[in-house]
């Protein structure tokens, strides 16, 4: 650990003198957090800035992706600071909120399928992240 400690000091060193950065700062926080504290400032105020690429209030999740009919949350500068529900953190439950699917762990036709829940090596379009409030609302 020391040896890389030192190679990483002598790059540092030699990169000081050929890009004169001062300060590196590093954000780390899980996103509901990052929201929390972040995702507003569009909205402007005393610590806003409406050039921020933020939250409107306008960006919802339907209940059930694939039963619209039951609705919509929506985001809300007036949600809790924290939340009693931690999402189950698995590879299928994570792909299921990504995807807005039902993971299914065998099918016959997997391969031909489109379905990133069915054929997990079909990511033709990106994740529409609207499975988060259906998992939330199977989570109780």
């Amino acid at each position: 650990m020391l040896r890389i400690s030192a190679i990483f000091c002598l790059i540092l060193a030699i990169s000081a003198t050929e890009y004169p950065i001062k300060n590196v700062v590093v954000l780390m926080m899980e996103n509901r957090s990052y929201d929390h504290m972040l995702g507003w400032m569009k909205a402007g105020g005393e610590y806003g800035n409406p050039d921020v690429d933020g939250l409107t209030g306008k960006e919802c999740n339907f209940k059930d992706p694939k039963n619209p009919e039951l609705g919509e949350i929506c985001v809300s500068h007036s949600a809790p600071d924290n939340s009693v529900y931690d999402p189950d953190h698995s590879f299928e439950k994570t792909t299921e909120r990504i995807y807005s699917c039902y993971f299914k762990k065998h099918t016959l036709f997997a391969k031909k399928s489109s379905d990133p829940c069915v054929n997990h090596a079909s990511l033709k379009e990106p994740g529409n992240m609207g499975g988060f409030v259906m998992s939330a609302i199977a989570n109780g």
